[in-house]
């Protein structure tokens, strides 16, 4: 799974629903072993959902504090003032 690339660590569940409300319980396809789902079925559609690891999760956390700890450079999402004019 290309997923696991870009969040090492990460645990890929199948569900047949896209969305769950917040109070819903999480409902995902049998799994046996881990990351071999049972029970699938041809032209039914699945959805994935992906958790990361919680420790991987503090440490990206962590690293996105530093990286913008120093503000937005200028000129990257700062139009500075602008007045209108005509041309």
């Amino acid at each position: 799974y290309c997923l696991s690339f870009v969040m090492p660590g990460c645990f890929i569940h199948l569900a047949e629903k896209e969305k769950f409300a917040p109070e819903e319980e999480r409902v995902f396809i049998q799994e046996d072993p881990p990351g071999t789902f049972l029970g699938l079925l041809t032209d039914e559609t699945y959805w994935c959902h992906v958790q990361q690891d919680p420790e991987q999760e503090e440490r990206d956390k962590e690293a996105t504090r530093k990286r913008f700890a120093g503000g937005v450079a200028t000129g990257i999402g700062d139009r500075g003032s602008e007045r209108e004019g005509c041309s």
